[in-house]
């Protein structure tokens, strides 16, 4: 189940999923809602995942329960597990495999003796490749009560119970990688639409500044004041700086996709692949490159070959005719306007300080 699911429930009509009982103008909602989760950008709801897990395991471990006289109601159980196989059938239905892991649980119930030695083994394998805390103690348990049918019944429950469990969060850190990997590409995607945007946007009006200047000296007709410095208002850089700093993050988080996923662990990914939390790390990367402005406006650094002047920040005409950066109005940023998107770039890698920065503010809430 995910954050942003469709309503519910479903049905098939015209080899379609539709929704059913749905007006036609909700049919755009819901088909809007199904692309999001296509592109992998919703989220598994965990909670809701691992609540209807631990309602299912106590439902089943009621029907599986002896009874006073040490007999498990099989009639009971053989008409819930035929009641969710035709619910899985059903053309209404999507496939979930909640259905077929209660259906495990339930078969439990039914087996005898020997099933449940050979069930017993075939689970500690899997519990043993997904290493399963207490895989040991299991073992132990089931060779204890090797002649004990419901010893054997109780303690080879609780194993597929388990063993469900970790097969479902490890499928739930499979669904939260994705998603993650997903937003950073299309917030890197967006990122780079917007600098590049930006960029060929002002060049574009510094070249119209240019000209309409030439045009004023040529003719008379116009105000004889002079340009601002490099064809473009001095404040404009302050927004590529700001737009170089974004772009930086996006691209720091980029690269840092396949580090971030490799070791995570399910409450990680859940943390890490929320919109909010990659908004912050944009935000860390882009106050970082607004900061780094403010030094060089105050020349904290001193002028120097590697520091931009700001006053100077902009686009010249290039004299090289056939370079391929004069293709936008034939300007190409100059020196200052160049180091200034190189150093608000570089900035922005300092979105990999979010970690730091959430540990130190839990443990000030922790002393706190």
């Amino acid at each position: 189940m995910n954050e942003m699911s469709p309503p519910e429930p479903v049905a098939r009509a015209e080899g379609k999923w539709w929704p059913s009982a749905l007006e036609p103008g909700e049919k755009t909602k819901w088909l809007i809602f199904r692309i999001w989760d296509w592109l992998s950008l919703s989220l598994p709801s965990t909670s809701k995942v691992m609540f209807r897990q631990k309602l299912t395991g106590l439902e089943v471990a009621r029907l599986v329960q002896p009874d006073s006289e040490g007999k498990v109601d099989r009639a009971l159980i053989e008409r819930r597990i035929a009641s969710l196989r035709a619910k899985a059938e059903s053309p209404m239905h999507r496939g979930e495999w909640r259905l077929v892991n209660e259906i495990e649980l339930l078969v439990v119930g039914l087996w005898d003796l020997p099933t449940m030695r050979v069930e017993a083994k075939r689970q500690l394998f899997d519990a043993q490749a997904l290493c399963l805390p207490g895989a040991a103690e299991y073992a132990t348990e089931i060779e204890a009560s090797h002649d004990d049918e419901d010893a054997m019944r109780a303690t080879l429950f609780r194993l597929v119970l388990d063993v469900q469990d970790r097969f479902r969060k490890r499928h739930l850190l499979r669904e939260y990688v994705a998603a993650y990997t997903a937003r950073v590409s299309l917030i890197f995607g967006l990122s780079t639409t917007f600098f590049m945007a930006l960029i060929i946007t002002l060049a574009w009006m510094a070249q119209a500044h240019i000209t309409s200047l030439f045009f004023a000296e040529q003719t008379g007709i116009g105000p004889p004041a002079p340009p601002p410095p490099g064809g473009m208002r001095a404040f404009s850089s302050f927004y590529v700086a700001l737009a170089a700093g974004l772009f930086g993050a996006a691209f720091s988080m980029m690269a840092q996709t396949k580090k971030r996923v490799e070791k995570s662990t399910l409450e990680n990914m859940r943390t890490n692949a929320r919109f909010s939390m990659l908004f912050f790390r944009l935000g860390v990367g882009i106050g970082a490159a607004m900061i780094l402005y403010f030094v060089f406006d105050t020349e904290f650094l001193g002028q120097g070959a590697l520091t931009p002047t700001l006053t100077e920040v902009g686009f010249e005409v290039s004299t090289q005719t056939t370079a391929l950066f004069t293709s936008i109005g034939g300007l190409s940023p100059n020196r200052d306007l160049s180091l200034l998107m190189l150093w608000s770039f570089v900035a922005g890698f300092s979105e990999v300080l979010v970690p730091s920065i959430l540990k130190h503010a839990e443990s000030s809430v922790n002393r706190g």
